[in-house]
């Protein structure tokens, strides 16, 4: 088995990947508000997926990487942070979502969805509030509302 340092590894081999002339069209894409390293999605998934699947068999989600990867400025680590959070969603807790929303480790609200909607069976169960949780977020808010409409959502 792999180690968690394949995951650091893995910021090197993303850094090395990248395209210059790629990075600069994203860039101007998104009206030069982000750097990009000038990884296309799916380069950039292909390069993760094994790493990400050794990393399923810790069983613990490495916040240290997801740290270290949204504090960089090319866009590209971000969306890696959210994938990994993603793959890893069989692991996150309640308390690790909210984490997630209240520092601002989500590169979209819609990104943190992804994980929220494994774990939505498990919150009615509980009977937690998970309005209270997220309702600080409007988007947030309307989603739940209209899960709620189409009855895969129950207060």
């Amino acid at each position: 088995m792999k180690t968690k340092n394949d995951l650091f590894t893995l910021i090197d081999t993303l850094s090395l990947a990248g395209d210059v002339k790629q990075a600069e069209g994203m860039s101007a894409y998104m009206r030069d508000q982000f750097e990009f390293l000038g990884i296309k999605t799916p380069k950039r998934r292909q390069l993760c997926r094994e790493v990400f699947k050794d990393a399923k068999k810790l069983a613990k989600i490495d916040w240290e990487f997801v740290e270290l990867c949204w504090q960089k400025p090319q866009r590209e680590y971000q969306h890696v942070a959210c994938d990994y959070l993603v793959q890893m969603k069989k692991f996150t807790t309640l308390e690790d979502l909210q984490k997630v929303v209240e520092e601002g480790i989500i590169l979209d609200v819609i990104d943190v969805f992804k994980v929220i909607k494994a774990k939505r069976a498990r919150r009615i169960q509980a009977g937690i509030d998970v309005k209270g949780i997220f309702g600080n977020l409007a988007i947030t808010q309307r989603f739940l509302d209209r899960l709620e409409k189409n009855g895969k959502f129950k207060k």
